[in-house]
């Protein structure tokens, strides 16, 4: 089964679409956003075809990419290792929260940068 994956980074600004009227809803369940100081960095939408959008602000830095990844990451882990991270992002029953998923892509986030130069 092949995969494709395609990465795009623009203006927030200029995104349109039924749930997005070009600002960032934070409200919205399927949306994670990596805030910073600055506001926004950026956001991870998973789609109904089971892909997903990464979207970097203006405000983005280096992390907030292989963030981003952390939360398509998570959703890509065989059962022993999703078990491994459910247990350690407080999963309870199978059911991640905003904050379980948080946890987990800064974990991926600090894996990623303490492996490589970020």
């Amino acid at each position: 089964d092949k995969i494709h994956q395609t990465w795009i980074a623009w203006d927030e600004g200029l995104v349109k679409s039924v749930r997005n009227r070009g600002s960032w809803d934070l409200s919205t369940r399927d949306l994670m956003a990596q805030q910073g100081d600055e506001g926004l960095q950026g956001a991870v939408q998973f789609l109904d075809n089971k892909k997903a959008d990464i979207l970097l602000s203006a405000n983005a830095d280096p992390t907030t990419f292989i963030h981003e990844m952390g939360h398509i990451m998570r959703r890509q882990l065989p059962k022993y290792q999703l078990q491994a991270a459910e247990t350690f992002s407080g999963v309870k029953g199978g059911k991640w929260t905003v904050e379980a998923e948080e946890k987990f892509a800064r974990a991926f986030e600090r894996f990623v940068c303490r492996t490589s130069v970020c």
